[in-house]
C-alpha cells in the first residue's frame, strides 16, 4: 500500500513504457513493451473505512484489488474471459488501484516460469527505482538460466506438478486468514524449541512453520473420511546463498528448489521435532547437492513422481516464505509501502511474509472451513498469534 494526499493520472510514473492501449470493462488495460504483459488501471471508489476493511479483514475483499488472471484448469476464470497466465504466454500482470482517500495499491501477478519470489522482488525494486527517477545501475541483473540452463527432461513435469497441486483447488470451501506473529512471540517460540534434541537454534522460519504445521495437523483422526497416513510439508528453498560461492543477489528467473519434510499422521510430534525436520530438509540443499542436480535432475524428478504416486495417501501442505526479500524497499516516489502481502486462496497452504517493521511475521493460512475453525482455536495459535491485525 502506498499513501499520499492526491494522485492525478499525469503524476503517476507507472506506465512510461506503454506502447499500446485497449479499453476493457475493467478500465484501461495496456499491453506493455513487445510482449503480451498486461497493465490494468482501476480507480476504486472506496472511502477510508472501506480501505481498512480491504487490507485487514478478508482475503475476498483483498482479491478485489489484484489482477483477474486464470491459471491452467481454472474453468470459471477462463469462462469469464480473463487473461490466461500460461496458455496466453503472459509473463506479468499489473493492476494499479487509486482510492478516493488518496491511497494507492499496486498489485503484481508473476508467471512463475520467469520469476521466483526473489526475482519478483528484484523486478519490483528495479521498477520502483526507474519510476521514481532513481539510479538503478548499481548492480547487474543476471539471467538465472545462464547458471541453471534448461534441461531436456523426458517426463511430463508440468502434468506432474498439476496433479500434485490439484488438491489445493479441489476443496469446495477454503478459508484463508492472516495471522501476525510479533517479534516478542517469535522469540518465545524459538526459545521454546531451542535446546531440543532435534535443533539447538531454530530460525524464524523454522520456528513459525513448526508451530503452524503442528496446529494444522493436531487433529487427524482415523474416523475422518479423508484420513491420510503421512503429512508432507513441501516448500521451496532459495539457492542463492547455498552455493559456493554464493550466486548473484539480483537475477531474473528461478533459483529455488522444492524440498519436503515428512512425518506420520499417527505420530505424536512436538514443535522441536518438526523444526528439526524442516532444518534437515533445508540443510540437505548444500552446494554439492545443487551442483549434482544441475548435472542430472533425476533425483528431484523421482521425488515428484513419488509424491504423485502416493498423492491419495498424503496430507500435502504447501508453504513458502517471502521473508527477508526487499519488498518494503520499493519506493515509487510516494514513500515506501505501508503493507506488502501475498494474496492466494488455496487449501493446505502457508505463506509467510515480513511485517512492515521487519521484526514480525505475517502468515496467510488456507484450510478447509471445518479445519480452519479448529486451527484458529488451537491453544498455541491463540497464545502466540494476533488475528487479522489492521496495518493502517
Amino acid at each position: 500500500m502506498e499513501g499520499q494526499e492526491q494522485m492525478r493520472e499525469d503524476e503517476a510514473p507507472l506506465r512510461e513504457e506503454v506502447t499500446q492501449e485497449t479499453t476493457t470493462n475493467q478500465g484501461q488495460r495496456m499491453t506493455m513493451g513487445e510482449s503480451s504483459d498486461v497493465f490494468d488501471k482501476r480507480r476504486a471508489t472506496l472511502v477510508v473505512p472501506d480501505l481498512v476493511l480491504v487490507v485487514s479483514l478478508d482475503i475476498i475483499l483483498l482479491r478485489l484489488i489484484v489482477p483477474a488472471v486464470a491459471v491452467d484448469g481454472d474453468a470459471a476464470a477462463v469462462q469469464n474471459n480473463v487473461p490466461k497466465l500460461y496458455t496466453d504466454g503472459i509473463l506479468v500482470v499489473v493492476q494499479v488501484n487509486y482510492f478516493s482517500c488518496g491511497g494507492v495499491a499496486i498489485a503484481v501477478y508473476f508467471n512463475h516460469v520467469v520469476a521466483d519470489a526473489a526475482a519478483a522482488a528484484n523486478f519490483i525494486q528495479s521498477w520502483a527505482a526507474i519510476a521514481s527517477g532513481g539510479n538503478n545501475s548499481m548492480d547487474a541483473i543476471y539471467n538465472a538460466t545462464s547458471i541453471f540452463p534448461p534441461q531436456n527432461l523426458q517426463l511430463p513435469v508440468k502434468d506432474l506438478w498439476g496433479r500434485i497441486f490439484e488438491k489445493c483447488n479441489s476443496v469446495v470451501e477454503v478459508i484463508s486468514k492472516r495471522f501476525t506473529f510479533h517479534d516478542t512471540n517469535i522469540s518465545a517460540i524459538r526459545e521454546r524449541i531451542r535446546n531440543g534434541k532435534s535443533l539447538d537454534s531454530p530460525t524464524r522460519f523454522e520456528a513459525i512453520s513448526a508451530l503452524i504445521l503442528g496446529a494444522m495437523t493436531a487433529d487427524q483422526s482415523r474416523d475422518r473420511e479423508d484420513f491420510k497416513t503421512t503429512n508432507v510439508a513441501f516448500f521451496p528453498v532459495n539457492l542463492q546463498k547455498r552455493m559456493n560461492p554464493p550466486l548473484p543477489k539480483r537475477y531474473i528467473g528461478n533459483i529455488c528448489l522444492g524440498t519436503m519434510a515428512k512425518w506420520s499422521t499417527e505420530e505424536v510430534i512436538d514443535y522441536k521435532i518438526l523444526a528439526g525436520k524442516l532444518h534437515e530438509s533445508i540443510a540437505s540443499m548444500d552446494d554439492n547437492y545443487i551442483r549434482k542436480l544441475n548435472e542430472d535432475a533425476g533425483h528431484f524428478l523421482n521425488g515428484l513422481i513419488s509424491l504423485d504416486e502416493e498423492n491419495n495417501k498424503l496430507n500435502l501442505i504447501f508453504q513458502t516464505s517471502f521473508c527477508r526479500f526487499p519488498l518494503y524497499d520499493a519506493d515509487f516516489g510516494w514513500g515506501k509501502p505501508k503493507w506488502v502481502s501475498i494474496v492466494m486462496k488455496y487449501s493446505n497452504t502457508i505463506i509467510l511474509s515480513d511485517t512492515c517493521n521487519g521484526d514480525g511475521i505475517e502468515a496467510w493460512v488456507g484450510l478447509p472451513k471445518e479445519d480452519m475453525a479448529k486451527f484458529e482455536n488451537n491453544p498455541d495459535i491463540l497464545a502466540y498469534a494476533s488475528f487479522n491485525q489492521s496495518i493502517l
